[in-house]
């Protein structure tokens, strides 16, 4: 509740929609460094990178990146979930999802590994002003009490 109040759009237990992709205008003329950075919770015994960390993306253009996360016990499965932080949160309502691994909790066997795909967009009005933003997901134990 409080985010809702106080957070413009930049951190989501949530992590919202999918947002339609559809005639959208592609601003070739601005160019948007998006770095990527993930955290893992204590409690969780992944781990969990970006395949690359940083892209280039022009507001309006449909962009795909991925993670990976390796579940890293040995002895059984553990469903973890993600949720996002975006830097500046101005950013945060201009931030549309096409597809993200973070709108369900996710399933990992012993020592499964797992590419996870986020596609995304940013709405062609980002201010001119924004240009690095900063996405930073952090995967949760679904399992764990949070003792």
């Amino acid at each position: 509740m409080v985010c809702d109040v106080v957070d413009p759009g930049g951190s989501s237990w949530s992590n919202g929609d999918t947002d339609a992709y559809v005639d959208v205008p592609v601003d070739a003329s601005r160019t948007v460094r998006v770095r990527l950075t993930t955290n893992v919770n204590r409690q969780l015994p992944w781990e969990f990178k970006p395949l690359s960390p940083a892209v280039e993306v022009h507001p309006g253009e449909r962009k795909m990146v991925k993670f990976l996360a390796r579940n890293q016990d040995t002895q059984g499965s553990i469903t973890g979930k993600a949720v996002y932080d975006i830097n500046p949160p101005e950013a945060g309502e201009y931030f549309k999802k096409i597809e993200c691994f973070c709108f369900q909790e996710q399933e990992l066997s012993a020592g499964e590994s797992v590419e996870m795909p986020l596609v995304f967009w940013f709405d062609p009005s980002l201010p001119p002003e924004i240009k690095e933003i900063t996405l930073a997901y952090t995967f949760f134990n679904m399992d764990s009490t949070f003792e």
